[in-house]
């Protein structure tokens, strides 16, 4: 427990003339609240059995199961089947508060719904959520729905274990228009996107204004940047025939740098799943092999291109560079391994529940956020240690480019 807690906030017995007026079993619960608070039952600790504790408060053991349950309805303590109950998490946002403890740790209880299950963003987001709420001590309840018919179910049942609001987790190229706004319509809870949905706007994690443009534009001109200041000649987009992003998307920002730096916005190509597609793009690019850089839409389309071009005979990076985005983790086991962008999971899942919170309390406003840099998962896919020694490569991508390096990359 930070030292903090307990020099700037009061001890929870020193709140006047309120102990008497609570139930017995209130008391009970704010006495666990206050033992777990000042680390007398550490996180993860079993709690002494229900008729010990009733011995100790001076109660009925009765009494006590109902405060036990309480607590383990708020996520503060956990029921193991035949083990006992544990403490879950910690109490420190609720020291000096009277009686409402138990409303307050309610008020932080946030659902998460996939729809229609994990994919390859969502599983790395959904740990950040983890992380995130464990910062901020709020309870998450996870389900996943089939379709957007179940999804209304589940979230009303949400609502019934607690949740103030939930945080919607699906994929933007599967999105149902008129289904998402149904669900909209129907949440008995606010629910919050990661997408801006026309006529929910109020739904997203950023305002309108800043909603995703200003990581899709940084990204974009850092890669641009990144190749143009190690001297390639041919700078091109890869992306996929069937995105659908708004009408400013990653491809706008590349044709604003191509512009800028007096390049043709060349070879902006469409893949799709005709595997053979790679073959003819790669033909078409034959007169820059040698001095060609290849941004590439995500991940997918970048290991899949690494992967045509071998078959095809490209030496990689040599005769061509590639750069990926969202670092999926199987991207560090192609050949050569793939320098990416790594999305910003953790400000995403913070970003979301503050929302989350925001919407649950009645404030509509967005509040301020830090906006984070680009990070760049440095592989040899991009060819940058093959021009530039490894501190000034690291040195253009931190000082000239204004972007950081992955940890632990």
């Amino acid at each position: 427990m930070s030292s903090k807690f307990k020099t700037v906030l009061p001890e929870f017995s020193s709140v006047p003339g309120r102990e008497e007026d609570r139930f017995v079993y209130e008391r009970v619960v704010n006495s666990i609240i206050s033992l777990i608070r000042d680390e007398k039952y550490e996180i993860g600790r079993k709690l002494p059995p229900i008729r010990d504790l009733a011995e100790q408060f001076d109660c009925n053991f009765h009494t006590v199961r109902k405060a036990v349950q309480l607590l383990c309805n708020d996520g503060i303590l956990e029921k193991r089947s035949r083990l006992g109950n544990f403490v879950r998490r910690n109490t420190s946002h609720l020291v000096g508060k009277p009686q409402a403890k138990v409303q307050i740790v309610s008020m932080r209880k946030i659902g998460i719904l996939l729809c229609p299950g994990p994919t390859e963003f969502s599983t790395p987001l959904l740990m950040e959520l983890e992380r995130a709420a464990t910062a901020m001590e709020i309870q998450l309840e996870l389900q996943s729905a089939a379709n957007w018919d179940k999804a209304v179910e589940v979230v009303e049942d949400m609502k019934k274990t607690g949740c103030r609001a939930a945080v919607l987790t699906a994929d933007r190229n599967n999105l149902n228009v008129k289904e998402v706004h149904r669900l909209f319509d129907r949440s008995p809870i606010p629910l919050v996107v990661g997408d801006l949905i026309a006529g929910y706007e109020r739904f997203c994690y950023e305002p309108p204004e800043i909603y995703g443009r200003w990581y899709s534009r940084n990204s974009m001109l850092f890669q641009c940047g990144y190749f143009y200041e190690l001297g390639y000649k041919a700078i091109a987009y890869l992306r996929r025939s069937a995105f659908s992003g708004s009408s400013k998307d990653k491809y706008g920002y590349y044709r604003e740098f191509m512009e800028a730096t007096d390049h043709l916005p060349i070879l902006d190509q469409f893949v799709d799943d005709d595997s053979g597609r790679f073959s003819r793009i790669l033909k078409e690019w034959e007169p820059f092999r040698g001095n060609l850089a290849v941004i590439c839409e995500d991940d997918v389309e970048a290991m899949r291109l690494v992967i045509a071009a071998s078959k095809n005979g490209w030496t990689l990076p040599e005769e061509m560079a590639v750069m990926g985005f969202n670092n999926f983790a199987f991207g560090r086991y192609v050949d050569p391994p793939l320098t990416t962008i790594q999305f910003p999971y953790d400000y995403l899942a913070k970003r979301l529940l503050v929302r989350a919170l925001e919407l649950s309390s009645g404030q509509t406003e967005w509040s301020a956020a830090e906006l984070p840099a680009p990070e760049v998962v440095l592989r040899e896919s991009c060819g940058g240690r093959r021009r530039l020694p490894e501190d000034r490569l690291r040195n253009l991508v931190t000082e000239r480019l204004k972007a950081k390096i992955f940890p632990g990359e």
